[in-house]
């Protein structure tokens, strides 16, 4: 007879659990929407003590009001460094499409920026009617040769999961222009395999070896650069 009272505890303590759960929720909802003052304040420090789990959505969302907020502020002068700032600080704050439209709005207004190359790799897609291959290829020659570089090494990580077709005529691209830089090392070795699963020529082969041995020669000597600064530092 004893085990009934006791599951009767165990069901009454979690219908108080959650009771305390949306409870809390809701006065922080009101809290975060319309609190001001003193009593902002009061609030403020009476969610900081409870669990993390009650509270992050809420702050989540805070974060997202206020980040929408700086924006729309930003928009109203014409520091191009401030407003690409703010539509990165909103976009890292959303999720889904909410995310990409953001990240969207932020490349149209600076396509020539490169700053807004990281929006641009967000959105880039192999089947978007826009944002594809063809426009990643355009994009990329409006900058000098070394930056153009940085646009395909960081495309790379989309690349690598698009059709074999895309993939090589990538390969392609990157083995006419020759690209050198210490990053694009770790492609050149990915490209050995993808030349195989290719079938590509003999030629092809030997020429991504020729790049990936003069990439390796620039990732030893930032290698070498990076210690030397990390030496100093430590003086």
């Amino acid at each position: 007879m004893a085990k009934a009272p006791r599951k009767l505890l165990y069901g009454i303590s979690w219908i108080l659990i959650f009771a305390v759960y949306f409870s809390s929720e809701l006065i922080l909802r009101v809290y975060y929407l319309h609190g001001n003052g003193n009593s902002k304040e009061q609030m403020e420090s009476w969610a900081n003590k409870l669990p993390g789990f009650l509270t992050d959505s809420l702050k989540a969302q805070q974060r997202t009001e206020k980040a929408e907020k700086d924006l729309k502020e930003v928009l109203k002068g014409s520091d191009k460094k401030k407003i690409i700032e703010a539509y990165y600080a909103l976009a890292y704050e959303l999720e889904g499409e909410d995310q990409i439209k953001v990240f969207t709005k932020l490349h149209e207004a600076y396509p020539n920026d490169l700053k807004t190359k990281a929006a641009f790799i967000f959105i880039f897609n192999e089947d978007d009617e826009k944002y594809n291959y063809d426009y990643l290829v355009s994009y990329a020659e409006k900058f000098k040769k070394h930056e153009q570089a940085r646009v395909y090494t960081d495309a790379w990580s989309k690349i690598q999961s698009f059709s074999l077709p895309t993939q090589e005529r990538y390969l392609k691209k990157i083995l006419e222009k020759k690209y050198i830089n210490a990053d694009l090392f770790y492609i050149y070795e990915a490209f050995e395999s993808l030349s195989f699963k290719l079938k590509l020529s003999i030629e092809i082969e030997d020429q991504i070896e020729a790049l990936k041995s003069r990439c390796l020669l620039e990732l030893k000597k930032r290698n070498i650069q990076e210690k030397k600064k990390g030496k100093g530092k430590g003086k």
